[in-house]
C-alpha cells in the first residue's frame, strides 16, 4: 500500500519480503498511528 512506501521512505519500517514488515522505528510508528 502507498502508506507501506511512504513509512519504507521514511526508514521507519523495512518491507524484506511481500510478507514481512520489520519495524525499525517503534517510538515514530506509534506517532504515526496517532
Amino acid at each position: 500500500s502507498r502508506q507501506f512506501t511512504r513509512l519504507k521512505e521514511a526508514g521507519i519500517i523495512d518491507l524484506p519480503s511481500r510478507r514481512e514488515v520489520r519495524i525499525l522505528d517503534r517510538e515514530e510508528l506509534e506517532a504515526e498511528a496517532g
